[in-house]
Order: C-alpha cells, then structure tokens, then sequence
C-alpha cells in the first residue's frame, strides 16, 4: 500500500469518527426534547420550578428477583391502538408513533412494557428513588400519587417516539386533586418537575360490590422439626383436657428468650408437671405452653412441627394452598385499587413518571440513626454495609430510603404515622412498626440532633415474591 493511499483512508477514518459523533450528539439532544411531555400545562424551567436543584441517585432495586411485573402488549404500530389495563388505567397510541434509533419508522409489530407503582411495597421493591432537592438545597420527599413506567421495543431493541408523536397515558389514581407531574431523567438520574394533572371520576365504578383482601386467609406454612427446639417432654395426655387432640403433636419452641429455650433447660424433661394450659395466639398455628409443677413454671410460645414424610406432605399442600391464596390474592387486588379516578397526560418519550407532591418538611427532626436487632443488639453490624433502610411515612405514599452512608442525616416527623423496614442481603426483612413508633414518639423527639437507635424486628422468612414484601409491611 503507497503511502499517498494510506493517507486518504486515514482521512475518511477520521471524517467517519467526526461524523459519528455529531450524529450521537444531535441524536441525544432529540431524545434529551422527546423525553419531555406534551401538554398545555407545561411547567418552563424558568417558571416556578425553574430554580429546583435535584440531587443526584440512581434506580437500584433492592431484593433479588423480587420487582413489579410489567404488563406486555403486543400491538400493529400502523394504526391508532388502544391499551387496556385491569386496574381501569389506559394508553392511546397514534399510528406511526414509533422511530428505531436512527429515526426510521417502525413498521414491524411493537411491545409496550407497562408498570405502575401506588403503594409502599411498590415503590420499595422499584428501587426508584424519591427524593428532590429544593430551590433553597434543603432535600424534600415526594408524596406520590402514583407513578408509571413505560418502554417500548422492536425486535428486543429499544424504540423511540416519533418527533411530533405523543402517547395518551390514563392512569388509575386513589388520590383525588391537582399534583405536580414529574419526569425521571435517566441520564442525570434527577427528577424534573414538567407539569400537573388533575383527576376525573373514574367511570362505571362498582365499589360496593367488590370482594375485600381482608376475607381472604393466608395458608400457614408447615414448621419442620427441629431436634435442639423441641419439648421432648412425658405427659400423660389423659390427664390434660388441654391438650385432647394433639396427643401426637411435636410441641416445638417458637419464642424470641434464648434463656427458655428446651436445649438450656434440660430440667424440663424431668420435672413432674401438675397443671398444663395451652392457649392459642393471635399468630396462626402458635401457642402458649404453660407447664406447672410444685416448684416451678416453665411458659413459652410453641408451634406444632412435622418431621420425614410428613413434613412433605404437609408442605407439598402448603404450596398448592399458597399459590391459590395467591392467585386469588392479585386478583382482588387488581380489583381493590380504589380505582376512583384517572390522571391523564400525553408523553412524548418512554422513561419513569410521577405524580407527585412535595411532603411537608418543617416537622421533621434529624437525629444520628442507628439500628439493632431485637433480642440480639450485636447481629444488626455485620449488615451495615449491605442494609438498606427505607422510612415509609404520609400515609404510606412516601418512601425514602437510606444506607450507611447516610444514616447520620435521618429524619423524621414523629407525629407522622411512620414504619421502619430494612432490607438485609438474602432478602430477609427487618421492621419497626407504626406501633413501636408511637410508644417511643416522645423519646424519638427527645432526641433531636442526637443519636437515636431503632430497634428493628426480624422476620422469619425471606422476601420471595412482592406479595410476600406487602404482607411483611
């Protein structure tokens, strides 16, 4: 190759590379202008909004394979297509609403991916972050009024709205009144204020008639036998009117004191019991044992537990029992969303959008945040680094989260009604409940500008699935 040849294609090389470039920086700025919304309302950056500065954070889910799943759809973008969704929300789409990235039409059959998050268990395992910073720096919450998320792909690749092309978005909302509506940018990771919706009455609501969650019954899962927890105790069950019908029960120790466990008081077996009462809980499949003799009371929580085949068989049903509960869980809530109303707005770009309003901070009092696991004020350090601790206040419609990195800035209203729950590698889940909250509120306000640590109770299982995150909440 002579060297006036070699010249030339390095020539064309760099002009390719420049060409290249401009291409990608006309290209975001479109889809920098296609992200924003179409609508009479628009919020300007110079208008009230104009001198917000958002703090940067990014989307991190935090539970392993545990997310609110999108609704699919599969539509012909050559004409005008209407979306349905169980909840009472909708999309309308324009024909030839769609562009690839180079911003050729797409001919080809679509999928639109569609979410929406309302409660606390939605927001939680989204990841999406909701906070904002306000015109003066101070940070600010939101409170959400619900909040979607929309894709769309062309053979398993992104796609694009097409310049002068808007979406129709009619979101089922519980909340009535006018809410800012904002838009996630996700190449700054900052939410942006571009407008507000107002609600309308929902048609053909059925309130009245619709099953409640609350008559459903949640299946018990069978307890496997245990060797070291359980009460290897001789009763004579003839003498017991108590205990008719479990005479070949497996009483296995469920309390929370290590110091009454069967493996530390090995007395028990031996001692001669006069008076036995077994009272059933509030928990399902617990209960109080008392055994009485003339010098002593030994009193626990206890669970009947299976071992071999029995175990299996007991759980092999629990399964079917589970996944029925389920299946008729989703469905009533499918049909239990208020569904009172619908927020519409037309969007000109797939991405993250929320209604939403800024929650009242004058009330909120920092303190220097620790936590601790209850019984075991030791076991919460070796979580630190990986917890995740999210403040679910204002009516459940505001999540905030927190690390380690930034517990030293919590706050909290505590006249609010507030709930603690941490997420601990594995997905296992910590709490502090409303109720705890209450009964420490004065002390909580005492503590201002100090350090304050919560003490958090664990859950037994893991979170598998969102239903299992709700019912932890």
């Amino acid at each position: 190759m002579n060297r006036q040849r070699l010249f030339l294609l390095l020539v064309a090389a760099v002009l390719i590379a420049a060409s290249y470039a401009i291409y990608d920086n006309v290209r975001n700025a479109a889809q920098n202008e296609n992200s924003q919304l179409t609508n009479e309302n628009v919020i300007t950056e110079n208008q009230s909004n104009g001198d917000a500065v958002f703090v940067n954070q990014s989307v991190r889910p935090p539970l392993e394979n545990v997310s609110v799943p999108f609704y699919v759809h599969r539509i012909q973008p050559n004409k005008v297509q209407t979306i349905s969704y169980p909840n009472g929300s909708s999309m309308v789409i324009p024909a030839n609403a769609f562009v690839d990235e180079f911003g050729n039409l797409i001919k080809e059959v679509v999928e639109i991916h569609y979410r929406e998050f309302h409660h606390a268990e939605d927001l939680i395992a989204s990841g999406i972050p909701m906070r904002v910073k306000g015109a003066n720096g101070q940070e600010e919450w939101m409170q959400t009024a619900g909040m979607f998320e929309m894709r769309g792909f062309a053979a398993d690749k992104p796609i694009f709205v097409a310049e002068g092309k808007s979406i129709e978005v009619n979101m089922a909302s519980e909340v009535q009144g006018d809410y800012p509506f904002w838009s996630y940018n996700e190449d700054s990771n900052n939410w942006q204020q571009i407008g507000s919706a107002g609600t309308t009455p929902m048609a053909n609501q059925q309130q009245n008639t619709v099953p409640s969650t609350a008559k459903l019954v949640l299946p018990s899962k069978p307890v496997a036998y245990e060797r070291p927890l359980a009460l290897n105790i001789n009763l004579d069950y003839n003498s017991f009117p108590a205990l008719t019908g479990h005479e070949k029960t497996i009483w296995q120790y469920a309390d929370t004191d290590e110091s009454k466990k069967p493996n530390h008081n090995k007395w028990i077996q031996n001692e001669i019991w006069i008076d036995i009462q077994l009272e059933k809980t509030s928990t399902d499949d617990q209960y109080i044992l008392t055994l009485t003799s003339d010098t002593a009371v030994y009193s626990v929580r206890v669970v009947p537990a299976l071992q071999g085949g029995d175990y299996k068989i007991a759980m092999a049903k629990y399964q079917q029992k589970l996944a029925e509960y389920q299946a008729i869980l989703n469905t009533e809530i499918v049909k239990e969303q208020a569904n009172q109303f619908l927020r519409s707005y037309k969007v000109s770009g797939f991405g993250i959008y929320n209604y939403d309003v800024i929650y009242n901070s004058e009330s909120r009092i920092p303190v220097y945040a620790d936590f601790q696991i209850e019984g075991d004020p030791s076991k919460f350090a070796q979580y630190t680094k990986q917890a995740v601790v999210f403040l679910i206040t204002a009516d459940t419609r505001t999540v905030v989260s927190y690390d380690c990195t930034n517990w030293n800035k919590f706050s909290i209203n505590p006249n609010d009604d507030n709930e603690l729950v941490v997420l601990l590698p594995g997905n296992q889940i910590a709490k502090m409940s409303t109720a705890a909250f209450d009964a420490q509120r004065n002390s909580i306000k005492s503590a201002a500008g100090e350090k304050y640590t919560f003490v958090l109770e664990l859950q037994e299982d893991p979170v598998t699935s969102l239903e299992d995150l709700k019912m932890g909440l």
